[in-house]
């Protein structure tokens, strides 16, 4: 008996759950590998109750349930978190049932155990594949499930590119180096970088020591992608001059390359932590530090961008120290935000739940005195002051030294790198860094950014993060739901993203993120039901289309428009649209709709499509899928060489067939000979399949047309035989 048939039996036997006592029972499941999953936190709603999946690090892609003596749920499924209305909900046919537009239909899991136990190779473990395109390829008796594991793997990391702008304090002026008694890699009489008076820089340097908000401006101009200087901010960079260089590139003050950035899974989003990160260019390789340009060359520097010239200066070692770990308490996890405790503690454009640190974060002692203030179970601040609350597998460093493996007194929790001395002779110190990507939003999205110094943040183009200022790693925190009020769920939003490394001996970057691995391709996107009221009265669906211009290169700042008015003049792209049966819109024989009749008539099938916005078309869609006949069909979006695709599904109900006529049913036809080297097509009735295609019995097109409105005339090359196909439909026709 096949297994389907026997779990189906057994779903309607059942009366009651069963209990695995003294059991355990492990539920795996492989949810969909594309970026509206990847961005969320996956759940399991159970009985009317959600549970927390947990990632299984030894197998990327994969969640787990696991069950210790309880009554397994007899009707479940999957969903994100955020995801209230259950919009993408996975039940028993995984992803394709939303992708059809279906109720999600629940899992029994307690029927599934039961049903699977007697399988051989069963270990108390059942494999479910919710994704669509990997459950397709793999062999099952019951699509998508197994109690063995399949042997894929999906996403669990990103890059995320950032232009690096380096340079030096003999370079620039608003660079420095801590040093006893002063600041010690800048001139202290005389003259600075770029001929500023010595004791003008080093005022603006002391100026802005700790946390000093206030610096940029609170918008970002959505075209030039560039923080700008404020009134307050000339303190800290004399001039809105040399703030202007940190992010552009200026021959003799810099030069630019391109650092990718790795991002790696976490059970509540996306993370990337310098304090384990080992940079690459190192002559030695030592964990912890964000020194991204330890690489750079003149041949690298060439090849990043061939039109500027290489800057050895830039590259300049400066005596460098590595990271130490926060106490216990606070990299505890916060209960709400579920971020560490010492993310949270900040306040800034978007987070309002914390305290003010302007001024703080300018020396170890005020930093613990002022932690310790407002919170007075927090026991240790900084890792010297409690070595014993180091986090698991935290190298020990011979004291002054790189070399791990110290203990006794020689033993410390950060290494130590001294121009001239051993290993790595210090580090590349004094750059910028400037990302650019997008997100697509959803409840509950988070960010948090640490690190010294200079750290602004927008999203949306608002300043969300704002912690400028030469200081130890201070933290920014972005509650987005309430930073943007009125954002629309899975709508794609910007996220900018600058800082400076401007005070050596340290430097740090950690990022944490449960909002999209932030894409930064260009492309098309599309946001649909941009009028929700007249969707859920009508049908009546407005698409929303965005533009991500490809600038050549992930490090540059990409623009995304999303109104035709947006467009420069010189550089307004063609969108174009496709109703198809081919989801790659590449068959001819397949066409629906051409591009060319959209662009004479941008209203077709009495109104369904109305694509006289190209930027906001408008699909009557409820009217469109019970007009045709079943079978998926595709509405391609072309811009440039990108294109996206919507899809419809046509279901099979006779209800449905009884009432209406398909129209793409309507491409019956005849075809005969009508001359020597000619053939007509007739069609019955007016035809959604407006096109033709004659091909030889080999399949190869030879030619296609727009069919008339009862009679088409075709030549053909020679006598012989053709198949002629409209629409799905094919018929032979001989020529002697």
């Amino acid at each position: 008996m096949k297994l389907a048939k026997a779990i189906t039996a057994s779903f309607i036997a059942l009366g009651a759950s069963s209990t695995w006592a003294e059991t355990v029972r492990e539920l795996h499941v492989f949810l969909p590998d594309n970026a509206t999953w990847n961005t969320s936190t996956p759940l399991i709603y159970e009985d009317g109750k959600a549970h927390e999946l947990t990632p299984d690090s030894d197998h990327c892609g994969w969640f787990t349930r696991r069950y210790v003596d309880e009554n397994l749920p007899q009707e479940a499924f999957f969903y994100m978190e955020g995801d209230d209305q259950f919009k993408y909900a996975i039940g028993m046919d995984g992803e394709a049932g939303y992708n059809s537009g279906e109720t999600v239909s629940p899992i029994d899991l307690d029927g599934l155990f039961d049903n699977f136990m007697s399988e051989a190779t069963f270990a108390g473990s059942l494999y479910f594949v919710a994704d669509e395109k990997q459950a397709a390829a793999l062999p099952s008796d019951f699509a998508g499930w197994y109690v063995d594991r399949p042997n894929i793997k999906g996403r669990c990391s990103y890059i995320l590119a950032t232009m690096i702008y380096d340079t030096d304090a003999s370079l620039h002026p608003a660079f420095s180096c801590y040093a006893a008694g002063g600041e010690g890699c800048q001139a202290v009489s005389g003259t600075a970088a770029q001929g500023v008076d010595a004791a003008t820089a080093i005022k603006a340097i002391y100026d802005c020591i700790g946390v000093t908000t206030g610096l940029v401006e609170d918008t970002l101009d959505k075209t030039t992608k560039k923080p700008k200087l404020s009134a307050a901010g000339k303190k800290c960079f004399i001039d809105e001059k040399y703030f202007n260089q940190l992010f552009n590139y200026t021959e003799g003050v810099n030069e630019t390359s391109c650092f990718d950035i790795p991002f790696t899974r976490t059970l509540k989003g996306w993370d990337f932590n310098s304090d384990e990160f080992v940079v690459p260019g190192l002559k030695t390789a030592v964990t912890g530090g964000f020194f991204p340009v330890e690489a750079s060359t003149d041949d690298v520097i060439k090849h990043a961008n061939a039109s500027q010239k290489p800057l050895p200066a830039a590259r300049t070692k400066r005596n460098a120290e590595g990271p130490i770990f926060y106490g216990t308490k606070l990299r505890a996890l916060d209960p709400t935000e579920q971020i560490p405790l010492i993310n949270t503690i900040c306040n800034g454009p978007g987070w309002d739940k914390g305290h003010d640190c302007n001024g703080m974060f300018a020396d170890a002692a005020e930093t613990e005195t002022f932690i310790k203030s407002i919170n007075s179970t927090i026991d240790c601040v900084f890792g010297w002051s409690c070595p014993e609350q180091a986090p698991t597998n935290w190298p020990i460093y011979t004291e002054g030294t790189e070399t791990p493996g110290g203990i006794g007194i020689n033993g410390v929790s950060r290494w130590t790198s001294n121009v001239g001395g051993n290993g790595n002779g210090g580090r590349n110190h004094h750059f910028c860094s400037e990302t650019h990507a997008q997100f697509k939003y959803k409840k509950g999205a988070r960010f948090s950014i640490s690190g010294n110094d200079d750290i602004w943040v927008f999203i949306d183009n608002k300043l969300a993060v704002d912690i400028g200022g030469n200081h130890l790693s201070a933290p920014g925190y972005v509650d987005v739901d309430k930073f943007l009020p009125n954002a629309k769920q899975d709508s794609i939003y910007d996220i900018d993203i600058f800082t400076c490394n401007r005070r050596a001996p340290s430097s740090d970057l950690r990022i944490s993120t449960n909002m999209l691995y932030m894409d930064q391709n260009a492309g098309i996107s599309l946001e649909s039901k941009q009028n929700m009221e007249e969707w859920r009265r009508t049908g009546n669906n407005v698409y929303k289309v965005c533009y991500t211009q490809n600038h050549n290169g992930s490090c540059v700042p990409q623009v995304t428009l999303c109104d035709t008015a947006d467009f420069p003049i010189t550089q307004k792209p063609k969108i174009s649209f496709l109703f198809t049966t081919d989801p790659t819109g590449k068959d001819p024989t397949k066409t629906l709709i051409s591009e060319e009749e959209f662009a004479a008539n941008p209203i077709q099938l009495d109104s369904i499509f109305d694509v006289s916005n190209p930027a906001r078309p408008v699909i009557k869609e409820k009217r469109l899928i019970e007009s045709l006949a079943p079978g998926m069909y595709y509405l391609i979006i072309k811009i440039d060489d990108e294109q996206a695709t919507i899809s419809f599904a046509a279901k099979s109900e006779a209800s449905i067939a009884e009432r209406r006529v398909a129209l793409s049913s309507t491409s019956a036809f005849s075809v005969m000979k009508s001359g020597a080297q000619e053939i007509t097509i007739t069609t019955e009735k007016p035809s959604l399949a407006k096109r033709f295609a004659v091909m030889d019995l080999n399949g190869q097109v030879l030619s296609t047309g727009k069919l008339n409105s009862i009679d088409t005339r075709v030549k053909v090359p020679t006598a012989g035989s053709y198949i002629v196909k409209v629409g799905n439909n094919t018929k032979r026709v001989n020529v002697r």
